[in-house]
C-alpha cells in the first residue's frame, strides 16, 4: 500500500477502538517501528476516508470525525480520566474514560485487552490503572 502512517510507510495497521489505531510502519534498515493512537494522528485523511467507506459497505458503524494531523488540541492527562475495568464470564474491556463526559479515548476488549497483559503492557491487580495510564502517556493517547 501506498499510504502511509505517522509520516512512515504503512505496513499494516488495526483499529482498535471507536476512534483509535495501532500502526506497524517501516523505520528503515529491514527494521519495523509500531505506534499506537488517534486515527486522526496516526493515518492520512484518504485512509480514514477508505475505512469509513468500507464500513459504509458494511453496515452501520460509527463515522469517523477527520480532524487536521496537526490539531492543537490539547491531550488530556491522567487526572482528567479514570481506568474503567469491566469483566463478564469471556468478556473484558479495559478503558480510559474522560471522568466528565464519559467519553472513551482507548478501549481494548477480550483479546486484545489479553494481549496487553501476556505483552507485559498492563499489569494484574493493583497494578493495573498505573500500568494502562503509563502506555496511553507512552503510546501518546493522555499527555505526560
Amino acid at each position: 500500500m501506498h499510504i502511509g502512517a505517522a509520516g512512515k510507510d504503512l505496513i499494516a495497521f488495526t483499529l482498535t477502538g471507536t476512534q483509535t489505531g495501532m500502526a506497524t510502519y517501516d523505520s528503515g534498515e529491514s527494521k519495523c517501528g509500531f505506534i499506537f493512537g488517534l486515527e486522526t494522528e496516526l493515518f492520512k485523511p484518504p485512509l480514514v476516508e477508505k475505512i469509513n467507506e468500507m464500513w459504509e459497505k458494511r453496515g452501520p458503524g460509527p463515522r469517523t470525525i477527520l480532524e487536521p494531523l496537526t490539531s492543537s488540541k490539547a491531550k488530556p492527562t491522567r487526572d482528567n480520566v479514570r481506568v474503567e475495568v469491566w469483566e463478564e464470564r469471556d468478556r473484558l474491556h479495559i478503558g480510559i474514560q474522560n471522568k466528565d463526559t464519559g467519553e472513551y479515548y482507548a478501549s481494548w476488549w477480550d483479546d486484545e485487552a489479553r494481549q496487553m497483559f501476556e505483552d507485559g503492557f498492563f499489569k494484574s491487580g493493583r497494578e493495573l490503572e498505573e500500568s494502562v495510564l503509563k502506555y496511553a502517556e507512552d503510546m501518546g493517547i493522555l499527555a505526560k
